[in-house]
């Protein structure tokens, strides 16, 4: 009986504690020229660190930046150079 009441409480905080994949929401140009990019993590309990990279046409790398997630959202700020501020082909990768 106490077994299985262990594997009770295990398989119940396994699955409680699973993260589940965020998404960008919203990116934004400041007036500084920098991105700020919006991620929803998922989970409003847990403070989470997330890594964006922005990422040109030709998919190289062009910034990256972090942030800390606050009631499930985290918004990071990356500084892109000068050439691509503005610029409607870029993309945005981010992960928790």
């Amino acid at each position: 009986m106490v077994i299985i009441r262990l594997l009770l409480i295990n398989l119940f905080i396994f699955y409680s504690l699973a993260a589940k994949a965020g998404q960008v929401t919203d990116s934004e140009w400041n007036i500084l020229d920098d991105l700020i990019v919006t991620y929803s993590v998922g989970q409003q309990s847990l403070t989470v660190r997330v890594d964006c990279t922005l990422f040109n046409s030709s998919d190289q790398a062009i910034a990256g930046g972090y942030s800390f997630s606050e009631g499930g959202v985290a918004r990071v700020r990356l500084t892109p150079p000068k050439k691509y501020v503005g610029k409607p082909n870029l993309t945005i990768r981010c992960q928790p």
